[in-house]
């Protein structure tokens, strides 16, 4: 049976996994004079970079390490020893961030960012272009979707007007992205039939109860945060203890995600569970896939991905 990851990494930017050295932020790399404009920037919602060296896939590679080594570290701060018991909001909390850099790491896997620009951001980006077209326009500060295209060596930069902030724009553009991949898959042989299931499970999951935009974990994060729903915090009303030793249960890493059910209870928290436990899966799948396909068994998730990865198994080992 194919696995998520022989389809993932078809959509890799070019030489992703051979990188065996990932440099800094993508963020930081924009102060640097290492891009040009195909254009003056007219548009203050949008802009292109091309014409830059080829090292900006350790840029790629750095995003995707950061966010998946975040993922990882969120799960390790997990308290096991809470099984069965009442006060899980932490660890429902925790569960969601994981889950959150997971799914930012899954997109940057496949060159898409979603990130900030404040002003030292968008001021270095002005003053980078002004060398090359004098008249043109500062870009907005805000949330961005970034691109990046390996093969014509560019980079699209295009603002979001999601409101809601940047977890709602964020699940917005993983939803799309999971939406793309399905298309995609539709067009392909009956092998790949399992994966465009699961994925179309994950996606109607992300939009469960009228959440449209794909943030269905974060409303249930909001809403224990800051409504203390579903009785993990004192004084644990109407909490169901069942409930809380199945969101244990879902701690499985080694596990082909394909074969996880997403749909098939009625529990919140368990349906929570299951869906941040299938996108941290396919997240580390797609790691253990780059270290795999590196060349020259070098690669840059060798050290701080691959020692917090044997960390959370020998954690999670330890508690069954």
């Amino acid at each position: 049976m194919l696995t998520f990851s022989d389809f993932a990494r078809q959509y890799w930017p070019n030489g992703l996994n051979d990188v065996s050295y990932a440099s800094f932020k993508l963020n930081e790399w924009l102060h640097s004079l290492d891009y040009e404009f195909i254009s003056e920037l007219d548009d203050d919602e949008s802009f292109t970079l091309s014409n830059f060296s080829k090292s900006f896939i350790n840029v790629n590679a750095f995003e995707f390490e950061r966010m998946a080594c975040a993922s990882l570290e969120s799960h390790l701060a997990l308290d096991l020893s809470l099984k069965g018991k009442k006060n899980l909001a932490w660890t429902i909390i925790k569960l969601y961030y994981s889950a959150y850099y997971a799914a930012h790491a899954i997109m940057r896997s496949m060159g898409r960012f979603c990130v900030h620009l404040d002003s030292p951001a968008t001021s270095a980006v002005l003053r980078n272009a002004k060398i090359f077209f004098p008249n043109s326009l500062r870009p907005k500060n805000g949330n961005y979707l970034v691109k990046y295209n390996a093969d014509i060596n560019s980079i699209d930069f295009i603002r979001s007007n999601t409101p809601g902030g940047a977890h709602m724009f964020f699940w917005e553009e993983f939803k799309a992205l999971i939406g793309y991949l399905m298309d995609e898959l539709g067009n392909k042989s009956t092998a790949y039939q399992r994966i465009l299931l699961s994925l179309s499970d994950l996606k109607d999951c992300l939009s469960k109860d009228g959440n449209n935009m794909g943030n269905w974990l974060s409303v249930v994060r909001n809403d224990i945060t800051y409504q203390h729903k579903y009785g993990v915090w004192y004084p644990h009303k109407n909490y169901n203890r069942g409930d809380g030793y199945k969101v244990f249960q879902t701690f499985q890493l080694n596990i082909n995600p394909l074969m996880i059910n997403l749909i098939s209870t009625n529990s919140i928290l368990h349906q929570f569970g299951s869906i941040t436990n299938y996108i941290i899966v396919l997240m580390v799948e797609i790691g253990n896939e780059l270290i795999k396909r590196n060349s020259i068994n070098r690669s840059f998730l060798n050290r701080s991905f691959r020692y917090l990865l044997r960390k959370l198994y020998q954690n999670l080992h330890s508690r069954k």
